[in-house]
């Protein structure tokens, strides 16, 4: 990650990386490594890579995509697996003004991301 453009307190209202601080791909790669490591060792990626409620509510707080939460709380994907696929993404609103910008006239209900 490279702060040497940016090292001060983020305007949370803007997508991350809006300012240089971060790098998403990087985020993205990071914990994609912890994931290929849980399954190349059969490890459990909860019990050995676990992220507090209070990360992964930061995470959709910058990024959005709640509905990853929505999984985690369901058991359907490990906090980890929301980690990553949370920061292999563009912010949600950043994604929802291109769409808008293109589309006008789309619906928010169109919208299907899957994950």
């Amino acid at each position: 990650m490279n702060h040497m453009v940016f090292n001060g307190r983020p305007d949370l209202s803007q997508p991350i990386d809006a300012q240089g601080g971060d790098n998403l791909d990087d985020a993205a790669y990071l914990f994609r490594l912890l994931l290929e490591d849980a399954s190349e060792q059969g490890l459990d990626e909860d019990e050995f890579y676990f992220l507090e409620d209070h990360m992964l509510s930061f995470f959709v707080r910058v990024q959005g995509y709640e509905f990853l939460l929505d999984a985690v709380a369901m058991g359907s994907i490990s906090r980890l697996r929301m980690a990553y696929e949370i920061w292999r993404r563009s912010a949600e609103c950043v994604l929802q003004d291109l769409i808008e910008a293109n589309m006008g006239d789309w619906g928010e209900d169109e919208l299907f991301i899957s994950i």
